[in-house]
């Protein structure tokens, strides 16, 4: 079977943007802020340990919010489970991998469900280790999203 050149570079033109575009996590690229400011929650948090997956096959991992240097800084946390955090089970589906004993900034959504509402997170929010944001990273997260997020009408986004 012979194809002329054109036809093979459509071909394996065609076949590379499937292959690409198929079974990968993709992301609206943002920054950091913008990220926070649209995330339904943000926590400085310590991940105590993973535990066994969730029956969807979602990771589990165990966190500590309640100690005082750990606290909830974004978010309305009422019926909120705020000893646990949701994410897919691998990075293709956005899922995140957390390391157990490191402190954490985690932002994400709250899914309401009927049993109760859990925090999940994603490669699309703003994850990342706390030692490692700047200080002007740690004064927004803690206070300047108030006034760094514009929140009117349905979309929040950050203003610079």
């Amino acid at each position: 079977m012979r194809c002329s050149g054109a036809v093979c570079f459509l071909f394996i033109f065609c076949l590379n943007e499937f292959v690409q575009n198929t079974g990968a996590c993709t992301c609206i690229r943002s920054n950091n802020n913008a990220k926070y400011c649209q995330a339904e929650f943000g926590l400085k948090a310590q991940v105590v340990r993973e535990t066994s997956p969730s029956s969807n096959g979602n990771r589990v991992y165990m966190i500590t919010t309640g100690v005082r240097q750990f606290r909830t800084l974004k978010g309305n946390f009422a019926n909120v489970d705020l000893k646990r955090v949701y994410t897919a089970s691998s990075s293709a589906a956005c899922g995140v991998t957390l390391k157990p004993g490191k402190v954490y900034l985690l932002s994400g959504s709250i899914n309401k469900l009927k049993s109760g509402h859990r925090l999940e997170i994603h490669l699309c929010g703003w994850i990342q280790e706390w030692n490692t944001l700047s200080q002007d990273d740690k004064n927004f997260v803690r206070n300047g999203y108030i006034n760094g997020c514009d929140t009117k009408g349905s979309n929040t986004k950050y203003i610079q």
